[in-house]
């Protein structure tokens, strides 16, 4: 017995931890709760609320509307989503090689002027365009490579 556990015992607390507990996570073995887990209060108010969610929308609704602003931030926030994770669809050309970049590119412009789109979300479209025009491009040089070693491979046998 270690001088730690010894202190415990005089204190009456006998089930402290050993030194070198082999529950810990930095002998190997996982110890202690599984990330993720719920304890049994958490459990019992997820069970409770089931089939209630509209229940407490309508509430949070009528209390907003009464004047309660923090009932309606909360109903608003649920109820509406965030406008910049809304999803959107417009018509896109197709993009199949480098030529077709262009045409996406001005697709978006209109889009963005037709109001169709907002500017961020123009933005992350954008980057997949800015992916595929690196992807052709990519894909063009490892061509033009192969291309120039073959025709070298081609002029050396001439030598």
């Amino acid at each position: 017995m270690d001088k730690s556990q010894e202190k415990n015992l005089k204190k009456g607390n006998p089930t402290s931890f050993k030194k070198g507990n082999p529950n810990s996570k930095i002998n190997g073995s996982l110890g202690g709760r599984p990330k993720g887990s719920k304890n049994k209060l958490s459990m019992a108010m997820l069970a409770g609320s089931v089939g209630k969610g509209q229940d407490m929308l309508d509430k949070a609704y009528e209390m907003g509307m009464a004047g309660d602003t923090t009932a309606m931030r909360i109903f608003l926030d649920k109820v509406l989503p965030n406008a910049k994770e809304r999803q959107i669809q417009i018509d896109m050309p197709v993009m199949n090689s480098l030529d077709d970049i262009e045409p996406a590119h001005n697709k978006l412009i209109e889009h963005i002027n037709k109001g169709d789109v907002t500017l961020s979300e123009a933005d992350e479209i954008l980057k997949h365009i800015e992916y595929r025009r690196k992807n052709y491009e990519t894909k063009l040089i490892q061509a033009i490579e192969k291309q120039t070693r073959e025709t070298a491979q081609e002029l050396e046998k001439l030598k």
